[in-house]
């Protein structure tokens, strides 16, 4: 019997600040696989490299970070860290 590969892959909105102290949003493709964590530009087709991967391991950490308002917005907001 062949373990299937479980994958969730969806848009979501990354965010982030300026030097200048001004944010930013930015549109996402994410893609988690079993301990890959990974974020493209748009919705990856053949062998595309992602701008970022996170390994899932001991070292990795989820903060949520609550409800945050962007331009009248309101964004579920979580914080990844890793080394």
């Amino acid at each position: 019997m062949v373990a299937s590969k479980v994958v969730y892959e969806g848009w979501m909105v990354r965010c982030g600040r300026r030097k200048i102290g001004r944010s930013y949003i930015h549109m996402r493709y994410f893609v988690l696989e079993s301990r890959l964590l990974a974020y493209y530009k748009r919705k990856p087709q053949h062998n595309v490299v992602p701008i970022k991967t996170l390994l899932i391991d001991g070292n990795c950490r989820v903060e949520d970070r609550g409800l945050k308002t962007h331009h009248g917005y309101a964004l579920f907001a979580l914080g990844t860290f890793g080394p």
